[in-house]
């Protein structure tokens, strides 16, 4: 990915990391009525955020990912997952997916662009 410009590799890691935060919000709610279940949510170490927003991510950005566990109330049956809040962060995901995605579109086709001339 490299070929849309200095920021492929961090495109690349956000377009990873909003993907796997959509397959556990997707567990969440498969777990919605399992006794027991604590809601989960993916973050980002606060040292890769601060690279992340300096546009400095390294390539092992996605493999530093952490799984937590969210303090959501818990339920009488021991289940904390809130399927509205998990169908909106599902939501929030997907739309910042879909604008990474049109960035990553954009940039190669100024590349084509750049290289046929236009």
């Amino acid at each position: 990915m490299e070929g849309i410009g200095g920021n492929g590799a961090l495109i690349a890691t956000l377009l990873d990391a909003a993907a796997r935060r959509q397959r556990v919000l997707a567990t969440n709610i498969a777990n919605a009525d399992t006794p027991g279940f604590k809601a989960k949510s993916l973050e980002f170490p606060k040292e890769l955020e601060r690279a992340m927003l300096d546009g400095t991510a390294p390539s092992d950005a996605s493999s530093q990912l952490q799984t937590v566990e969210r303090d959501t109330p818990t339920k009488s049956n021991g289940n904390s997952v809130d399927v509205d809040l998990e169908l909106a962060e599902m939501g929030k995901t997907a739309m910042a997916f879909q604008t990474l995605l049109a960035v990553s579109q954009m940039r190669q086709a100024q590349m084509r662009a750049a290289i046929n001339g236009r």
